[in-house]
């Protein structure tokens, strides 16, 4: 069961908003459609100008959660890093299904879930998946996306999963 009724998403990516560029008004679009059904999902997007503002960020935005794990579970215990999703190409493959599947696991566990999407130069070398990263790493596709377009591919698979959820007809 859910935390809450309202499932906060927040997608992390390099750049700066464009207040009239074709994946703004995309995203914005997703964003509106996601507030109006239920689960209610609120989404946004936190712009950082660099690679390295981005990986300091989402070093951040975890340290609370492993630390609080590692009281609570001890070393070995790995489920609040899952709470922040990278994506990156070599990551987990997964039909929309599956990913809307994992979204609801983690929004029964978390009130909020991250993802991060690299820039016009990929992910920073911390966020790279690598053995023993504390993050999960998921895969839009194994082809190789603007971060534009990959930040509305996103929003459109958390819509589907919303979509999926509620048993809609949207994702036939």
């Amino acid at each position: 069961m859910p935390r809450s009724d309202v499932l906060r998403v927040v997608v992390h990516t390099v750049g700066r908003t464009r207040e009239r560029g074709w994946e703004t008004l995309a995203a914005s679009e997703y964003a509106t459609r996601l507030e109006r059904g239920r689960p209610v999902v609120r989404a946004r997007t936190s712009f950082h100008p660099t690679g390295d503002a981005l990986s300091r960020a989402v070093q951040e935005l975890i340290a609370p959660v492993v630390a609080r794990a590692f009281f609570r579970y001890g070393a070995h215990h790995e489920g609040p890093g899952l709470a922040s999703q990278v994506l990156h190409e070599d990551g987990e493959q997964m039909g929309s299904a599956d990913f809307a599947a994992m979204l609801w696991e983690l929004h029964g566990k978390f009130d909020r879930v991250s993802f991060v999407i690299g820039g016009a130069d990929g992910l920073p070398p911390e966020l790279m998946p690598a053995d023993g990263s504390t993050f999960r790493h998921i895969s839009l596709s194994r082809m190789t996306f603007p971060h534009r377009l990959a930040r509305v591919l996103l929003l459109e698979q958390v819509f589907r999963a919303r979509e999926i959820w509620a048993a809609s007809h949207y994702p036939k």
